[in-house]
């Protein structure tokens, strides 16, 4: 849908054709990852750019030629069309200098009262700019009632295939794992009874990036089937 305004015949590009992909970069997270892979399907076919607010996290930086956004400097996505993935960094100092022809504002992953914040804050620093919005799928959008397209998650399916052969016979227990960000509100008040619920049935649970989250609720308690491992402490496809 980021493309759509284009002919596909076209073959040269100004500024104002390139397509600016702006997200945090300076951690691994859903955000970031999915700006990255949609960076990576819009270059294939259009002049696209990335940007972060902040210094991008050192892995990223050496996988993509990112650029950080310093307004003294003059380094900011003053054209073309913008593509805001995320919502924790702010746009208006930046974006009240820039002259975007379009905006999308992908909300597949920000609390629906942070995506309102963001359609202001558009609104305010770049009036009358076509802005659309870009929900994760029909129900989603259908069932907050928001205009806009559907952008299904861009998650490269192919590198998580299974490199060893499943069993030929037999039920062997389960390791469930779970991957997110070390912080509280990624997680249920249930979870932890959840997970005990797992365990007690044989099965082993693995959490990367809840040393810190969910710590507290296991202090007092041994069980050699559950792994609490630091956020970013291998990479997503190893763990």
């Amino acid at each position: 849908r980021v493309l759509d305004a284009w002919p596909a015949n076209a073959r040269t590009l100004s500024d104002s054709d390139t397509v600016h992909v702006v997200a945090s970069l300076e951690s691994r997270g859903g955000n970031e990852n999915h700006a990255l892979e949609l960076y990576r399907q819009l270059s294939r076919h259009r002049a696209t750019r990335i940007w972060s607010p902040t210094m991008p996290h050192p892995e990223i930086a050496s996988q993509v030629p990112g650029r950080t956004i310093d307004l003294a400097r003059g380094a900011f996505p003053a054209e073309g069309v913008l593509v805001l993935v995320g919502h924790l960094f702010a746009v208006g100092d930046w974006l009240r200098q820039a002259r975007p022809r379009r905006i999308v504002l992908n909300v597949c992953s920000i609390p629906i009262e942070a995506a309102l914040n963001r359609v202001v804050e558009i609104e305010h620093c770049a009036p009358g700019c076509p802005l659309e919005l870009a929900s994760p799928s029909g129900p989603f959008r259908e069932h907050f009632g928001l205009p806009g397209g559907v952008e299904t998650p861009l998650v490269p399916i192919e590198r998580f295939e299974r490199t060893r052969p499943r069993p030929a016979t037999g039920i062997s227990p389960l390791v469930i794992g779970r991957h997110s960000r070390d912080v509280p509100d990624k997680f249920h008040p249930d979870d932890p009874a959840l997970f005990r619920a797992l365990m007690r049935r044989g099965h082993s649970v693995r959490l990367m990036g809840a040393a810190l989250s969910l710590a507290p609720a296991f202090r007092n308690e041994r069980w050699p089937q559950l792994g609490l491992l630091p956020f970013g402490s291998m990479p997503a496809v190893e763990f």
